[in-house]
């Protein structure tokens, strides 16, 4: 009994280290068209493969990341109430396991509407 413990214990961690290696993380910066970080901006990532979107935060030092994603393509942008990115329409980026893929943003004041920010 007791080696069948054991070996269930070592089959459910060999499981769950196996999965959580399958993702990466999109990871970078988001600063204002002065060169400030960009405090609170939305920055979305859209999976091309489920279209299921993550929705993350730049913190008070303009730096954001994802939680963990399946490998594959994703459309990434960035934006905030009455600013929008420097990049035009959406930057597809690649998540590969493992690995955080860098993209940057500035934003730049245009008329941004509260519910474009979430389409």
């Amino acid at each position: 009994m007791k080696k069948f413990a054991c070996l269930l214990v070592a089959a459910i961690f060999s499981a769950v280290a196996a999965h959580a290696a399958d993702s990466g993380t999109i990871a970078g910066s988001v600063k204002g068209a002065d060169g400030a970080p960009f405090k609170a901006a939305f920055v979305a990532a859209k999976s091309l493969k489920t279209k299921a979107t993550m929705y993350v935060l730049s913190d008070a030092n303009g730096h954001y990341s994802t939680d963990k994603l399946e490998p594959g393509t994703y459309e990434v942008w960035a934006a905030s109430v009455g600013y929008k990115s420097d990049v035009q329409g959406r930057t597809k980026v690649t998540v590969v396991d493992g690995k955080a893929a860098p993209l940057n943003f500035t934003l730049h004041k245009a008329p941004v509407q509260w519910d474009q920010l979430t389409k």
